[in-house]
């Protein structure tokens, strides 16, 4: 008998694992660094001293930064808009924080009432409440009011921007002519028929328009291919075609993504989100990150994001499920109304012949009977096709709600929209 060849159970795996603070702390200090449009947009969402510190770590960092050319678009693109959206944002959970305490407000009055409190003791209860939320509420107006960017002034006057041509001179790439773009096109399309990383949910829900990211990863793999160094991709995207996600929890790259760098660029890959990125870089470099820079990236992935991502997963699962049962319900549908119509066809002829007197009497009965009896099986089999259906339409309408809810989420917190329907 053949004696195989013992291995290692570990060795070749390691892509499945999620990376310790030393090996993020090494891709810091060695990598080539690569950055998505919404990691640089997120300087416009931060207070100025936070964006201080983001600044300083790239401007250290520099000589190692790369910019694909389509993240280059990305961000100029929606350079304003990303401004206008967190100042909308700041202002609406201002006053939904006014508005909650207001609830709370009414519902200490309702208990007064509830039991007959003299106004004394009900106003024991208020005092601290109003005293507490008109602090907290004086500090939320502070942060509105004294952020200091707005899309007037960045229009034609933009610091960040100055600061960031500087940083990302010499470090953009030429991104690709049209032939070579619509070749990276027909394989984004390619690709994404057989749910290959990354960017496939885009694709598959946008088509052509949503090849971006697949464009980003195709620069990412020629500029490592030339450069020879490991890439670290800051990005807080963490749809499942960039990140594995299992059990709730980010574990890392998509191992397909970490092997393809391998194995066509020679180089290793790891993705790492902004906060993340950001205490990494304070480590290394020797630069001051604060814990508020720190958490204000970290705003961009409140809690939860994961579990909102599966959720987000398993209702674009349900919704394959339902559309493939709905497909099916439909051709019944059709068949049954297809059916009841024939009867209902037979049944007028045979009343005719009733009426002319074209056959017997004890015939024509029978057959009536007969066909009668089709009808109402047929009408019987239509209407409980048809309740299947509709039904079925129904549960999809509730899915769609789930989604376009799920996507709000996400769009909320920072994440690039996952959904588009």
């Amino acid at each position: 008998m053949t004696r195989q060849q013992s291995g290692s159970f570990t060795s070749g795996y390691e892509e499945f694992w999620r990376k310790t603070k030393g090996e993020i702390h090494s891709a810091v200090a060695t990598n080539s660094i690569i950055l998505d449009s919404n990691s640089i947009h997120s300087l416009y969402r931060m207070n100025r001293e936070s964006r201080e510190e983001y600044l300083t770590v790239l401007e250290e960092l520099s000589p190692r930064i790369f910019i694909p050319r389509h993240v280059a678009d990305e961000f100029h693109k929606n350079r304003l808009s990303s401004v206008d959206t967190h100042i909308n944002g700041m202002k609406a959970k201002s006053k939904t924080v006014k508005e909650k305490a207001e609830e709370l407000r009414s519902a200490i009055r309702d208990f007064a009432r509830l039991r007959s409190l003299a106004s004394g003791r009900e106003s024991e209860y208020l005092a601290p409440f109003n005293a507490a939320i008109a602090q907290i509420t004086d500090e939320i107006t502070k942060e509105v009011t004294g952020f200091d960017l707005n899309t007037g002034r960045l229009a034609s006057d933009d610091p960040i921007l100055q600061r960031l041509a500087t940083i990302f001179n010499g470090r953009v790439g030429d991104g690709f002519d049209p032939e070579e773009l619509k070749q990276v096109t027909a394989e984004a399309l390619e690709r994404a028929a057989a749910e290959i990383p990354p960017g496939y949910k885009d694709v598959q829900e946008r088509g052509d328009k949503g090849v971006g990211d697949y464009v980003i990863w195709r620069e990412m793999i020629n500029y490592a291919s030339s450069n020879r160094l490991p890439i670290l991709f800051v990005s807080n995207d963490v749809k499942p075609d960039w990140v594995r996600i299992q059990c709730g929890l980010t574990i890392g790259s998509r191992p397909e993504l970490v092997r393809e760098m391998r194995e066509k660029a020679g180089v290793n890959f790891l993705q790492i989100p902004l906060p993340q990125f950001l205490a990494a870089a304070s480590a290394v470099l020797q630069v001051s990150v604060s814990q508020d820079t720190i958490d204000q990236a970290s705003e961009r992935m409140p809690e939860g994001i994961n579990r909102l991502v599966h959720d987000y997963e398993r209702a674009r699962t349900d919704l394959s499920e339902v559309d493939a049962l709905l497909s099916v319900a439909k051709e019944h549908r059709e068949a049954a109304m297809a059916l009841r119509a024939r009867a209902q066809h037979t049944l007028a002829e045979v009343l005719n012949t009733e009426v002319t007197g074209e056959a017997s009497s004890a015939h024509v009965q029978a057959l009536l009977a007969q066909t009668q009896t089709e009808l109402a099986d047929a009408s019987m089999r239509a209407d409980s096709v048809n309740t299947e259906f509709q039904e079925l339409r129904a549960e999809r309408k509730r899915i769609l709600n789930k989604l376009s809810h799920l996507s709000r989420k996400l769009r909320s917190a920072g994440i690039r929209e996952p959904f588009r329907g």
